[in-house]
């Protein structure tokens, strides 16, 4: 577990709740909002989603990455339309280049609608709890001074949650991967690691 897959129905599920803000926002004429839930977007977009995914779209044949990224492209430059005009539309300009049957304009297409069958409330929790592991154990050895350039044995991890242990279990290969170790194991008795 942990794939393309589960990164693509977890950005879908972030765009989702995003539209979900940017509806309310604009109902109640709140532009910070919808710009600051953007801003937290773009960055699980860019510094956790195309970064996972890299490989992917080296890849033409891996069609599911592509169709979410133009999803994902599609549906923010529609949001934010009303607030940036200009670079939305020079945005949607360049989506249509690449042969996309788009409307003329972005301001000519219709503002997304929230989709229930994208929402998956787990897989964000599992991934919140993931993506927290990962900051904490790149603060670890930024603290220690060991660049994640260099492997590492063993990461453990003292979990409290049984439902953290789930997530982090889904998306071990992940975890060992990011933080560029080999094992990973739980220590329920921090004692021993204690000086």
């Amino acid at each position: 577990a942990g794939g393309g897959q589960d990164l693509d129905r977890w950005i879908l599920a972030k765009l989702n709740g995003l539209v979900r803000t940017a509806q309310e926002g604009y109902e109640s004429y709140d532009t910070a909002a919808i710009v600051s839930a953007s801003e937290r977007f773009f960055e699980d977009l860019s510094n956790w989603y195309l970064r996972l995914s890299r490989r992917r779209f080296y890849h033409t044949d891996d069609q599911p990455a592509f169709q979410t990224l133009h999803r994902v492209l599609t549906t923010t430059i529609r949001i934010l339309a009303p607030i940036v005009p200009f670079t939305t539309e020079a945005i949607h300009r360049n989506l249509l280049a690449g042969g996309n049957d788009l409307p003329e304009s972005v301001h000519l297409m219709s503002f997304p609608q929230p989709c229930s069958s994208l929402d998956d409330d787990e897989l964000l929790a599992d991934m919140d709890v993931v993506q927290r592991v990962v900051r904490l154990g790149l603060h670890a050895r930024k603290e220690a001074a060991i660049k994640v350039r260099q492997p590492l044995r063993q990461v453990s991890l003292h979990l409290t949650d049984d439902r953290a242990r789930i997530a982090v279990d889904r998306f071990r290969e992940l975890v060992l991967t990011e933080l560029n170790v080999k094992k990973l194991s739980y220590e329920d008795d921090l004692g021993p690691l204690v000086r």
